[in-house]
């Protein structure tokens, strides 16, 4: 970093004046290159948050899914695929994730959060006057690779609401 200090001592002596400029351009042209150094890359934050835009009919064993995404970076690689309903972690590391799902009318809805292929929590909207939400959230522990996604549980047709009343989000904690 260039400081002011050379430059005054040049203005004390005369006689080292050209020497005194010539240091300050070479701190100058130092400055200039660290400068255009590339930085280091920061890595994005793996996050998604997506919400049902229609209505969803789900059944035996289906993977819920959240077609309208709203946030969904990662670095290198989109983590959330609003085709498949499957958030794919890109870094290793501690998540959080929640679901909520509203029940359409009358409608109970059984669900459940999904580690790669196990169980991870259940969630259930009970069946009320009218429509009912559930929200279930987790902290998980992923390696690059691991997937996660909300899956009906049950064989019966169930449907959950659209217009972002379900979401799903999930997003990158720490290593």
């Amino acid at each position: 970093m260039v400081t002011y200090l050379p430059l005054i001592a040049c203005l004390k002596d005369k006689t080292k004046t050209e020497l005194c400029v010539l240091d300050i351009l070479d701190d100058f042209n130092k400055m200039k290159a660290s400068m255009a150094k590339p930085k280091a890359k920061v890595k994005k934050t793996p996050a998604f948050f997506a919400l049902s835009a229609k209505l969803n009919t789900v059944r035996g064993g289906q993977i819920f899914r959240f077609e309208k995404v709203k946030l969904n970076t990662g670095g290198t690689a989109i983590p959330y695929n609003p085709k498949t309903g499957i958030f794919t972690a890109t870094r290793k590391g501690l998540y959080y994730f929640s679901a909520l799902i509203l029940g359409y009318r009358r409608n109970a809805v059984h669900y459940q959060l999904n580690k790669n292929k196990e169980v991870y929590l259940l969630g259930y909207s009970h069946r009320g006057k009218g429509a009912d939400a559930s929200t279930i959230s987790a902290i998980m522990e992923l390696k690059v690779g691991d997937k996660v996604f909300v899956k009906h549980r049950g064989r019966s047709r169930e449907y959950f609401h659209a217009h972002g009343h379900s979401t799903y989000a999930g997003h990158f904690i720490g290593d």
